[in-house]
């Protein structure tokens, strides 16, 4: 049987939604940048993260670092998606842009060098209809367009963040309040006047519950309703009294806190309660990477993205039930080794076999760990095309001119290799199917010899016809139902007679259901019938194309 993947996915039983598996996507790329502050996605849907050492840019398949055209060493760099523009910025206030046709980051413009201000620190940026970047650093509120820059109502003082409020709005904050900026005008009213001796981080503002939400640098979570302006501390019992880099509203329903030092904190939209925490588990290889998060982002698709200072970027996938991607990746032994899936199973341990056009995988999902098995051997690759579980937990691998191979189910070893000088077990032979029939035998066929029968009891092989198979199931106690290139056969195991069902047509796979035997051919569509009637029904399914997630 032939299956073919460009990715696997497995459909998981269903979890809890906070029972999160958070996959380190630094790792599952092969990256060694660790210290990641800042996520964003464009419009194409390429994800983006700021690194010191360069801008990561992640796609389902591959990854690329960046380098920014920096003029001094970082404390910190961002990344933004603003008015269909991906910008970076650092700390000192260098501004850099993505060009498109170049594939690289350019120089838009030295912020700090433009204003001449020792030790200046850019905290953001945001972008207007026009074109503009609105810039909230340690100097005040400024905005750049067309290669001029002004500063905005000195009387702001240092703003450390904005958060657009309308199309023509945004607000901002700092040690001095809350402001609005109105984009259109270029001019900034105070918003509010009512300010606690609290030091703003972050904003989010909520429209749904008519709240904008300030994370601090050491007063926890604060919120000023927009209609009365008032300010409120968060009500969420053992809240930390850490700094908030990010907030994030995620399914309309939840607010997600980004705390450096303590991890990722769900409260209840309203703020009240605490939902869940996540944080760095040594023992658990499915929880987030460091706890110093910095920045959170939440894709409508149903995953979370958590940027962290120590650990590099995590992703959890939110949508229930739970959906792992399983893949090849790069420079990382501990994932699949090859995406062009042949053979598939689950065994009775729970573990999870493929095999590949480079070898054969087992993933174990309580641990998430690979071990994998004939990696390229003397420059040549090693194809399995088949894969069954006999009745003492062991594993068949039927591969393309090695033979057939039997696997310890409990420990990483070769228990058997059968190899013969002629037949599907030759240098010549394919093993495109392996079948336990309800006695516990083992068969085996394929392309180029008989078919192979292995007695559970004996433990000797027996030789059945040569036909060319490429499929097999079981009927009934003493007959197998044989797919081939040229049609539908059934084998009596008792007398090896071989009697034709179907023909002119490539058999791809075989399944008995109840009491019928469904066929999928290779142009011939779908096709059931009974054993007893002998009535073929065809159903013609169509190629279906799947995007990727």
């Amino acid at each position: 049987m032939w299956v073919l993947f460009a990715f696997l996915l497995l459909t998981a039983a269903q979890l809890p939604v906070d029972d999160l598996k958070f996959v380190n996507m630094t790792d599952a790329y092969g990256l060694t940048v660790r210290e990641t502050t800042s996520i964003c996605r464009d419009g194409v849907g390429f994800i983006w993260i700021a690194a010191r050492t360069g801008i990561i840019r992640l796609t389902d398949s591959d990854s690329r670092i960046y380098q920014l055209p920096s003029e001094s060493v970082a404390v910190s760099v961002e990344v933004a998606c603003l008015d269909n523009n991906l910008y970076a910025f650092t700390n000192q206030g260098e501004i850099f842009r993505y060009d498109l046709l170049m594939d690289r980051f350019e120089r838009y413009f030295n912020f700090a060098r433009c204003t001449g201000v020792a030790g200046l620190w850019l905290f953001d940026l945001e972008a207007d209809p026009d074109g503009g970047l609105w810039l909230a650093s340690s100097a005040g509120l400024y905005y750049y367009h067309d290669n001029q820059y002004v500063k905005i109502a000195p009387e702001t003082g240092a703003v450390t963040d904005m958060t657009p409020l309308d199309t023509h709005h945004l607000l901002a904050a700092g040690p001095r309040g809350i402001f609005l900026i109105d984009t259109e005008r270029r001019s900034v009213e105070l918003w509010n006047r009512t300010w606690a001796d609290i030091e703003p981080v972050s904003l989010l503002f909520d429209r749904g519950m008519s709240r904008l939400w300030i994370g601090t640098q050491s007063d926890g979570l604060w919120y000023v309703d927009t209609a009365t302006r008032q300010l409120h501390a968060a009500t969420a019992p053992h809240f930390p009294q850490q700094c908030i880099k990010d907030i994030e509203l995620v399914s309309d329903s939840t607010l997600w806190c980004g705390i450096d030092g303590r991890g990722v904190w769900k409260l209840s939209r309203d703020g009240s309660r605490v939902l869940n925490i996540w944080q760095e588990d040594a023992d658990n290889p499915l929880s987030i990477r460091g706890n110093g998060v910095y920045d959170l982002y939440w894709q409508r698709s149903g995953r979370i993205w958590v940027c962290s200072v120590t650990g590099g970027v995590s992703v959890a996938d939110l949508t229930s039930p739970a959906v792992t991607r399983l893949q090849h990746r790069i420079n990382n032994p501990n994932s699949l080794v090859n995406n062009h899936i042949h053979a598939l199973i689950e065994d009775s341990r729970g573990q999870l076999w493929a095999g590949t056009n480079s070898g054969l995988s087992c993933w174990n999902p309580h641990t998430d760990k690979w071990i994998n098995y004939f990696e390229e051997r003397d420059s040549e690759a090693f194809i399995v095309l088949a894969l069954r579980e006999d009745s003492d937990g062991n594993i068949w691998v039927g591969t393309y001119a090695h033979g057939v191979y039997v696997m310890d189910g409990k420990n990483p070893r070769i228990i058997a290799h059968y190899t013969r000088q002629t037949g599907i077990l030759a240098k010549t032979g394919f093993v495109f199917d392996i079948l336990k029939d309800r006695n516990g035998d083992m068969w085996l066929a394929g392309m180029g010899g008989e078919i192979l029968k292995y007695d559970y009891l004996t433990r000797k092989f027996e030789t059945y016809p040569v036909k060319p198979i490429y499929t097999m199931d079981e009927w009934d106690d003493h007959t197998l139902i044989l797919g081939c290139n040229n049609g539908l056969l059934l084998l009596d195991k008792n007398t090896k007679k071989l009697t034709t069902l179907l023909t002119n047509n490539m058999i791809q796979d075989v399944a008995v259901v109840q009491d019928k035997i469904w066929v999928g051919s290779n142009g011939g569509g779908s096709l059931a019938t009974t054993c007893v009637q002998m009535r073929w029904r065809n159903m013609i399914c169509g190629k279906v194309s799947y995007p990727i997630m």
